[in-house]
Parts: C-alpha cells; structure tokens; sequence
C-alpha cells in the first residue's frame, strides 16, 4: 500500500460543516458549565455560601 490510502480528503469547508462544528463546541461548553454548576451545588450547603 502506498502512502495515498492513510490520508483521507480534506472535505470542503461549507457553512454547514462550520454550523455543526459550532453546535458541537457548545454542546460541549454547556456540559462543562453545568458539571462544573453541579459541584458547586454540591459543595454549598445552603444558599448563603454562594
């Protein structure tokens, strides 16, 4: 096999593939946010330890 078969086509950059690359890094930031949310819930005893 030679050197062509390891290194797939760079795809086209369309506004789509952005758009979904965009969602996809939210996505990810709001699962941090609300992970990071979470344990500090957990941590606070009663809302005045904010």
């Amino acid at each position: 096999m030679n050197k062509k078969d390891y290194n797939p086509k760079i795809r086209e950059i369309t506004s789509e593939l952005i758009y979904n690359h965009h969602m996809e890094m939210v996505e990810e930031a709001w699962k941090l946010f609300n992970w990071a949310r979470n344990e500090k819930l957990k941590k606070q005893e009663k809302l005045a330890d904010f």
